[in-house]
């Protein structure tokens, strides 16, 4: 058995000799052992290593997941797996470590995707779904998920049911936190990654009654974090919710209009409250809280 330090002093030529074992070996336990081996040591240690671990597991790991042709796409994702934790955990303010590994999962996912039409199998799925939760985990703020370029990318490859899946998980996140929305830019964001949740995809399955309550009472929720003291930022959250509402149609609409409705008369409240609001921007949310009305008035008639 040797030491932490000792694999720490080795681990670039320990890396190298990975991606000439034979294919039999199991390289991909050995790399994930040995790599949360050494975010425990990192952790623990009263100095930092001076050379970047992550960067040197990244290197070796595409080396090695090149060498190894028959390698299976969740042993790779796998790997990917072991990277992001090794990035969130020693590297917590390098967002762009985290994106890379997501980069690299998408590109082999796609590839997959783009040689067969058959589903992805499902431990290749549940390795994809452990690189998307665990940013969500980690953070614990939804607004740092977000600017992760291939989060989006990664999301887009998989089945209806896993993409309504991290939905759910992105919304209770959301609310477990109480992480305020607070700008037209993150909303955007932030409903591209619930769609499932907002409107039919093509690819749509049944949902029973009682989930899809759930899932919708979780998105007004959800409307209330929506929300910003700049009335032109909050103006244009309104108006980016309102239509991603109306792609959800009569449905969703008894579960999600009621907290649109009250947004939108809060805004109105702030408004009135202050002196020196340009007109026009009064005019719009005005048309906004017309529309709002007519669609409670259109479903009591």
């Amino acid at each position: 058995m040797f030491s932490d330090d000792f694999h720490l002093i080795t681990l670039q030529s320990l890396l190298k000799c990975c991606a000439k074992l034979e294919s039999g070996v199991d390289v991909k336990a050995i790399i994930s052992s040995l790599a949360d081996r050494l975010v425990r040591y990192v952790q623990t240690a009263e100095t930092k290593p001076t050379q970047n671990i992550f960067t040197l597991f990244n290197k070796y790991t595409h080396r090695v997941i090149d060498a190894k042709k028959d390698m299976p796409l969740e042993h790779v994702l796998a790997l990917q797996v072991s990277l992001q934790n090794l990035a969130l955990r020693c590297y917590p303010d390098k967002l762009e470590y985290v994106d890379q590994v997501l980069k690299f999962a998408t590109e082999r996912i796609a590839a997959v995707r783009n040689s067969s039409s058959d589903p992805l199998p499902r431990p290749v799925l549940d390795q994809a779904m452990k690189l998307l939760n665990i940013p969500l985990e980690t953070f614990k703020n939804i607004l740092l998920v977000l600017q992760l370029t291939n989060y989006p990318a990664l999301i887009d490859l998989l089945d209806y049911d896993n993409r309504r899946r991290i939905a759910i998980s992105i919304i209770k996140s959301c609310l477990d936190y109480a992480t305020v929305i607070p700008d037209v830019e993150s909303c955007q964001k932030l409903l591209a990654l619930l769609k499932p949740l907002l409107s039919d995809a093509p690819d749509k399955k049944e949902v029973d009654d009682e989930d899809f309550a759930d899932e919708q009472n979780l998105v007004a929720q959800l409307i209330h974090l929506l929300r910003s003291n700049d009335i032109e930022q909050m103006f244009g959250i309104l108006i980016t919710l309102r239509k991603a509402l109306e792609q959800g149609g009569p449905r969703r609409r008894v579960f999600t209009h009621p907290p649109m409705f009250f947004s939108s008369m809060r805004l109105v409240q702030v408004m009135l409250g202050q002196s020196g609001v340009e007109v026009r921007i009064f005019t719009a949310l005005k048309q906004l809280y017309m529309l709002t009305e007519a669609f409670f008035l259109k479903k009591q008639k």
